[in-house]
């Protein structure tokens, strides 16, 4: 889908905004998504499972490699670290939405930041 947002660095706004529209909208994408916890003890992916809430600390991803956006060797990664890889892509996906300051995409990020995980103050 990060493909379908810009062509020659430029962006394609009817794409970025279907895929605002489509994708982030929908509650199955937004459960995907991890919240982020910084606290004294570290900072931490929170996941829900459930009524459950999961802390992933941070930390326990320096242990990979570069070349975890390569998919090759997907498998020696841990669940933990496998959670944090689809983490990334969703938000390199919300990047590339908003690339060009895509107004529309942006409203769609910003009206549900808090459930994506990507609130700011």
């Amino acid at each position: 889908l990060v493909e379908l947002c810009h062509a020659d660095d430029f962006p394609i706004r009817q794409n970025q905004d279907r895929i605002a529209k489509d994708v982030f909208h929908f509650q199955t994408v937004r459960s995907l998504m991890c919240g982020l916890q910084i606290d004294s003890g570290g900072a931490w992916l929170v996941e829900k499972s459930g009524d459950e809430l999961e802390r992933i600390p941070l930390a326990d991803m320096m242990a990979m490699d570069e070349h975890w956006q390569d998919h090759a060797g997907y498998d020696k990664y841990s669940a933990h670290q496998k959670i944090f890889i689809a983490q990334l892509q969703m938000l390199d996906l919300m990047a590339w939405c908003v690339f060009g300051r895509n107004e529309y995409a942006c409203s769609v990020l910003e009206g549900d930041a808090d459930e994506l995980g990507v609130s700011y103050e």
